[in-house]
């Protein structure tokens, strides 16, 4: 999936140091569908969770068709058709934001891996050309020393 075509890219990036970190403002956003008052009871029903994931994002609406198993959740009228459905997509969202995140990092990392390994081939492959430059000049030497003699 392209970056164009993948709406969770607009919540993270990529701090100094190559961490996956939420865009400022949408962590504090997902804190707030997501949150708990005091007591652990969950600020918002998984409706309005639905509606106000959907409202920051339409796009996040497909990826809470399928439940995390695969599972088509039901709908009934373009959303959800009861609270265990929206649970279920709740839940899918939350899974997909945390897949998706896993396989930015993962390819961030294989693209930090492949700069240090070209780092290292260039560091090596400047090493073999001082190597060459000075093995040709002794053997320069040592022709020159033949012809001289």
């Amino acid at each position: 999936m392209n970056k164009k075509s993948n709406p969770f890219t607009s919540l993270y990036t990529f701090d100094e140091n190559g961490q996956l970190k939420y865009q400022k403002g949408a962590f504090e956003k997902l804190s707030k569908i997501s949150g708990r008052d005091n007591t652990g009871k969950p600020n918002k029903t998984p409706k309005q969770q639905y509606d106000a994931i959907v409202k920051m994002n339409p796009k996040f609406k497909e990826f809470m068709k399928y439940d995390s198993s695969g599972n088509k959740i039901e709908y009934k009228n373009g959303k959800p058709k009861d609270d265990a459905a929206y649970q279920a997509a709740i839940q899918a969202f939350w899974d997909k934001i945390e897949a998706d995140k896993q396989e930015m990092q993962s390819l961030h990392d294989s693209i930090e891996d492949a700069k240090v390994k070209q780092e290292e081939l260039d560091t090596k492959r400047n090493e073999l050309l001082q190597e060459m430059k000075d093995n040709q000049m002794s053997v320069e030497d040592k022709v020159l020393k033949a012809i001289e003699d």
